[in-house]
């Protein structure tokens, strides 16, 4: 059975989920994160946030005290109640890659920075877009923080949830894959996807697929609140180590995201993506207009790619109702089989 987690785990959670009001594709140029933990500051909503190295035993659950299951409690439920509210919803996001092996020795450095677009519409649209890519390049002078040229990236990761149906390019294939789901995934099981902590947060269901506890911001950010989660499912466990969440603590939304893949290991393998999202916009009036909804629709098959359609569960596009003309032009199209006599 194809997993829907296995759909658009790898885009977002390498998440989730979600091009929202228009913007501009244009390049651009930034700076790599002084520190390989520090998402990047910018305006208002985007944070310098330090996410902390996570422990190497994921097997082994933590341990809360009674205090701490309270107050773990307290911010899960509100985090349902908040979530559960929203409407429409669509965010920027930056997104910086880390891998050691493939780029920069230097395990702070990213090998790659993007930036893109979250939509979401309640209870079961989704739309995550890479619009803008730089991948590293080594700096002018030995010593220097290396620059990173952000383009517009064509055929960028792009990841569509209709309700119904889920679609992903997939750039290793070059394919774009068509996956249908079966009436049990579809509506809100939108938050079982591959963005489990952005939307769709019900408390019960994260404590039950993930061990769960709240850390303490390592960079001493007041007005935020820590989240680290571990898987508990062996499906959860095959795309991610754990993740930590980083949520604001006026509008539970998330500011930061960063995520270690099942082989991180803080010496031999400290590969791990970094999101901050930014210009967070919920149930905003432009959410309204018909340019917002007409995006959760298939992406375009890009030139020299295949189209593949997959069926969750036997789920599977409409058959036409049964007439009497369509079961004839069907008949027909049996091959006669000869018998013996």
């Amino acid at each position: 059975m194809v997993s829907i987690q296995r759909v658009g785990l790898s885009v977002f959670v390498s998440i989730a989920w979600l091009v929202s009001w228009p913007m501009e594709v244009s390049a651009q140029q930034t700076r790599a994160p002084e520190n390989g933990n520090l998402l990047q500051p910018g305006p208002a909503d985007q944070l310098p946030i330090k996410l902390q190295a996570p422990r190497t035993a994921p097997r082994a659950p933590f341990q809360l005290t009674q205090e701490e299951r309270v107050r773990l409690d307290k911010i899960l439920t509100f985090w349902e109640l908040k979530s559960g509210k929203i409407k429409t919803f669509s965010t920027q996001f930056d997104r910086w890659e880390y891998n050691p092996v493939f780029g920069p020795k230097n395990p702070n450095i990213p090998i790659s920075h993007s930036q893109g677009i979250i939509r979401y519409a309640a209870p079961d649209k989704g739309e995550f877009h890479v619009q803008l890519n730089a991948p590293f390049q080594p700096p002018d002078k030995p010593g220097d923080r290396p620059v990173f040229n952000l383009k517009p990236v064509e055929n960028g990761e792009h990841w569509v949830c209709t309700g119904s149906v889920v679609y992903e390019l997939n750039h290793k294939t070059k394919q774009l894959v068509e996956t249908h789901l079966p009436p049990q995934m579809q509506g809100k099981r939108i938050a079982d996807g591959p963005l489990p902590f952005m939307f769709g947060a019900e408390k019960e269901k994260m404590l039950t697929r993930y061990w769960i506890r709240e850390i303490i911001p390592p960079n001493g950010q007041l007005g935020e609140y820590w989240l680290e989660a571990i898987p508990k499912l062996r499906a959860d466990a095959a795309n991610f180590q754990r993740v930590v969440v980083v949520l604001d603590e006026k509008k539970f939304l998330a500011l930061a995201i960063q995520v270690y893949p099942p082989n991180f290991d803080p010496q031999r393998n400290p590969a791990r993506t970094s999101y901050r999202f930014s210009q967070r916009k919920v149930d905003d009036p432009i959410h309204r207009t018909k340019d917002f909804f007409d995006q959760f629709i298939s992406p375009r098959v890009p030139v020299g790619w295949k189209k593949i359609v997959e069926n969750v569960g036997g789920a599977g596009p409409a058959e036409r109702p049964v007439t009497a003309a369509n079961a004839k032009a069907k008949q027909a199209r049996l091959p006669r089989l000869e018998t013996k006599r």
